[in-house]
């Protein structure tokens, strides 16, 4: 693979694809779950699906010649930054991001992790007047390599699986938060 990554990009954590085009066949490709007008969707059996409208930087550790590792003697690989949809299920994240600086000048970069990868979430918590904000965090990423993913929150689509048109409404991270250090649900609706 070009950019100095030796394997492809579903080797790492998190799994990731950059692409030259962002149409919802092209981006269903590479996440392996179908996309409804840029927004991931879930797999049969997932539930509890929200999006969030987010920001993101994205980066995996490689080894020296660009494979997946993890260690002290990794180096990141900045995969990007751009805006997009974040899908969170009971088991998994997959997002989207357009537009931005995307490594090798790509059109979109699609990553998903599945939540038991997550080893911590570091919220970014500001101190208001009335109650505390989560408007940014950072996601730590376990699997053949370490990852991370920074997310500052826009808000929640109000949206169905299959849906077009979604209803978006400001939103802060703390729900985000919260799910993703839950880890996934088990088969009884608990978090494992």
């Amino acid at each position: 693979m070009e950019h100095g990554l030796a394997a492809d990009g579903g080797s790492y954590c998190p799994a990731f694809a950059l692409l030259t085009s962002t149409d919802d066949a092209t981006l269903a490709a590479a996440l392996g779950r179908p996309v409804t007008d840029g927004c991931p969707e879930p797999r049969d059996g997932e539930t509890d699906a929200q999006w969030w409208a987010v920001a993101a930087v994205a980066g995996v550790a490689t080894d020296d010649e660009g494979r997946p590792a993890h260690g002290d003697d990794t180096h990141v690989v900045h995969l990007g930054r751009g805006e997009g949809v974040l899908l969170v299920t009971d088991r998994a994240a997959a997002v989207v991001l357009t537009g931005g600086e995307l490594l090798g000048d790509a059109a979109a970069l699609a990553l998903a992790f599945d939540l038991d990868e997550v080893a911590d979430v570091d919220a970014d918590v500001r101190r208001g007047i009335l109650r505390r904000q989560v408007r940014s965090l950072t996601v730590e990423l376990k699997g053949a390599s370490w990852g991370a993913v920074g997310f500052a929150v826009r808000g929640v689509l109000d949206r169905a699986p299959g849906q077009h048109e979604a209803t978006f409404r400001a939103a802060d991270a703390d729900e985000l938060v919260s799910r993703l250090h839950a880890g996934p649900a088990d088969s009884t609706g608990g978090a494992r």
